[in-house]
């Protein structure tokens, strides 16, 4: 930020004279993928800045693996989400410019509808399940196939199971789903 008197805050002015370069939340930028791990991926700006891409902003779906996703060499476009400091790199996303699915599944979906659903979750009180990655939705226990549910919905159900479920609350604006 530059002052009337066209002096630079302490802040950049600290950053310029150290030759480090700010990003903006929201920049869309292109880097080269240097190490793939679990947990995310190490990665080089075009100017020899380091970046991270953290494994939940890598896709949509949050199970993806981060060596599924990407590869050592790879080159990807990515956005700014954290600008970085001179401690810390600049945090960076895959997921946020992928397109949002929600206005095509809210279009073609309506209350009572069938869909099916991969089993994401199980708590004691819900089921977390995704139709779609980026389409999430939660199954309440009372909800569940009539009779009486198992003790400890665990013994039932696991995480990947598929299923099918019907809509019986959704909530486009929020992109709240109950199955």
């Amino acid at each position: 930020m530059m002052y009337t008197d066209g002096s630079l805050d302490l802040w950049e002015g600290y950053l310029a004279d150290r030759n480090v370069v700010t990003y903006r939340v929201g920049q869309i930028v292109t880097v080269r993928v240097e190490r793939v791990q679990s947990s995310g991926a190490d990665v080089r700006f075009e100017n020899g800045d380091q970046g991270y891409i953290r494994q939940r902003e890598m896709a949509l779906s949050a199970n993806a693996a981060p060596r599924d996703i990407l590869t050592v060499g790879q080159t990807v476009r990515a956005m700014v989400v954290q600008p970085g400091t001179p401690r810390h790199r600049p945090e960076l996303s895959l997921r946020r410019l992928e397109p949002d699915p929600w206005p095509t599944f809210a279009a073609r979906h309506r209350l009572g509808d069938i869909i099916r659903v991969t089993i994401k979750h199980v708590y004691a009180e819900h089921i977390l399940v995704e139709h779609v990655p980026g389409v999430d939705g939660s199954i309440p226990r009372d909800e569940l196939q009539p009779g009486e549910p198992p003790a400890d919905l665990k013994d039932a159900i696991k995480a990947g199971d598929r299923t099918e479920a019907a809509i019986i609350y959704l909530d486009k604006t929020h992109k709240r789903l109950i199955l």
